[in-house]
């Protein structure tokens, strides 16, 4: 005699999930990314005000008389750096798309200015590590609050 299950709810549930990534499917995903673009987004201001600071003439200009006499190469660094710095802060202050897409743009400015540029704008030996492991990280969380929405959208289905 074959045995058949009833075809009702308790039939179609998935088994419970277990382990690291049932734990960490609990954790408040989407809040997190907004506080981690936050701290982002504290640091971009300060660098961008740092820029601007520059500019003015209250920071230093390291080796350097001032923004004045710098060439025309940081100057024209610095301005762009002061501008995008502080619309990407905003950007990520405020968590949309298009923060996002200018902080992308930003670091991948960073990136060219101090990497492929090194001999003109200097190396920045820790800021490009940072760079990319803010990328990862972001990826990282998006990633977990993507698979915890498709989760939660399974479980409703």
């Amino acid at each position: 005699m074959a045995t058949t299950t009833p075809a009702g709810k308790d039939a179609a549930a998935p088994p419970p999930r277990a382990g690291l990534m049932a734990r960490l499917d609990a954790w408040p995903w989407p809040a997190l990314i907004v506080a981690f673009l936050r701290v982002n987004a504290v640091i971009w201001l300060a660098t961008g005000l740092g820029h601007w600071g520059r500019i003015v003439g209250y920071l230093p200009v390291p080796g350097q008389g001032g923004f004045a006499t710098q060439s025309i190469d940081w100057q024209s660094t610095t301005v762009f750096y002061g501008v995008i710095d502080l619309v990407v802060a905003v950007g990520l202050w405020i968590a949309t798309a298009w923060g996002v897409a200018v902080w992308l743009l930003a670091i991948a400015c960073q990136v060219l200015t101090h990497g492929a540029l090194a001999e003109i704008f200097g190396e920045r030996p820790f800021r490009l590590p940072f760079y990319i492991a803010s990328l990862v990280v972001y990826a990282a969380m998006l990633f977990m609050a993507r698979r915890q929405a498709r989760r939660k959208a399974e479980e409703e289905a």
